[in-house]
């Protein structure tokens, strides 16, 4: 029912543009040569209607599209295409939500600490630290990565050898306007 309320609406709105162009060009027509040739109007006003309809069902087919992708959306194992330290750019039609674990690499498990860097265009969004007392650590961060944003995780980097973490979950839910399946792949 909404969809048909929103077809009517959307109709009403383009009758409505249309009588407005048909007005103006009739008022414009009449100024320039002081008669108005009925077929001459009725031409324009059906060219005016069908370009208008065009740009609607073309508006509307988009509009179709991308609710189909939000229905087709997600989540994808990204672990084996992405690697900490390295930046990434979302090329897809859609906005990306990520979520990414890291861990301590041995002989590190136990040092303490964990930390990893989500930045999106180069800006922090979030930072986690913890500190679990010689137990197995992980850290966890969260986003939404706007369509063309670059994106990029540091895992651990404070340490004696600056690459002192690893990726243990990297998940995308990602969107598509191809066949399932479509949206995990790169």
């Amino acid at each position: 029912m909404d969809k048909l309320k929103k077809v009517l609406i959307a109709n009403s709105v383009v009758l409505l543009i249309a009588l407005v162009t048909a007005s103006v060009f009739i008022g414009q027509l009449y100024e320039r040569v002081g008669y108005i040739d009925p077929a001459h109007i009725k031409q324009r006003i059906d060219k005016a209607v069908n370009e208008i309809t065009e740009e609607y069902r073309q508006s509307m087919k988009k509009t179709e599209q991308t609710v189909e992708a939000f229905h087709k959306m997600q989540w994808c194992d990204m672990k084996s295409v992405r690697k900490s330290n390295e930046t990434y750019t979302n090329r897809t039609s859609f906005p990306i939500q990520l979520a990414v674990t890291t861990e301590m690499r041995p002989p590190y498990r136990g040092a303490n600490f964990c930390s990893l860097k989500l930045l999106v265009n180069g800006e922090v969004l979030a930072w986690p630290m913890n500190n679990e007392n010689n137990m197995h650590t992980k850290c966890s961060a969260f986003a939404t990565i706007p369509q063309g944003a670059t994106y990029r995780v540091e895992a651990n980097r404070e340490g004696p050898t600056e690459d002192i973490g690893a990726i243990y979950l990297w998940w995308e839910l990602r969107g598509s306007l191809g066949s399932n399946g479509e949206a995990c792949r790169e």
